[in-house]
């Protein structure tokens, strides 16, 4: 069985609202709004990374 991380967050009356509008939006409770944002953020650096070039190494001058 998986453990699982629980917190409080502490937020203002508009990120709150905010919260509760996306929940409704989504049709589920807030705590899963957090994850869906979380996972999609994840996501997106994930792809990120893989469609950044990376730079080649310098290879050693004088060795073939």
């Amino acid at each position: 069985m998986a453990k699982e991380l629980s917190f409080k967050m502490r937020l203002d009356e508009r990120d709150r609202a905010r919260l509760e509008t996306l929940a409704e939006h989504y049709s589920v409770p807030a705590a899963s709004v957090i994850r869906i944002l979380v996972k999609r953020e994840a996501d997106a650096i994930a792809r990120e990374a893989l469609e950044t070039p990376r730079p080649r190494p310098a290879r050693a001058k004088g060795k073939r």
